[in-house]
């Protein structure tokens, strides 16, 4: 891996947030300030199809990047768009049981409003 795809994997690997790639870009061009945003691009489209991380498509905006690979959910504010990890345990399972197939990826996204939108909305 080169080490500007370090930098970046570096940057989704120590958030604690869904980033999207601009976000990360501005992170990996503090520790790397000769990177450039085609670079991150590029980077983030390997990493994605390598498996190391995972990109979400956001209906209302730029895509995300997940560092958990491991099959989960998300729910998705269509006020904020706050991404939040959502746990899926027993649906791989069930579904498998269900209609007899192996499944290799899950992407399931829920879209809500999230608690802090919500109370905003109703002054609480």
């Amino acid at each position: 891996m080169t080490k500007q795809g370090l930098a970046v994997l570096n940057v989704i690997n120590n958030s604690c947030e869904h980033l999207s790639a601009d976000m990360i870009y501005m992170a990996a061009k503090r520790e790397m300030p000769s990177i450039s945003v085609g670079t991150v691009y590029r980077n983030l489209a390997q990493l994605s199809e390598l498996g190391l991380i995972r990109r979400l498509p956001m209906p209302n905006g730029a895509d995300r990047y997940d560092k958990s690979v491991i099959p989960h959910g998300h729910l998705v504010c269509t006020q904020c768009n706050e991404v939040t990890d959502v746990p899926a345990y027993g649906v791989l399972e069930r579904l498998s049981d269900d209609f007899g197939v192996e499944i290799s990826s899950l992407d399931l996204t829920a879209r809500c409003i999230c608690k802090k939108c919500k109370a905003m909305q109703t002054g609480e």
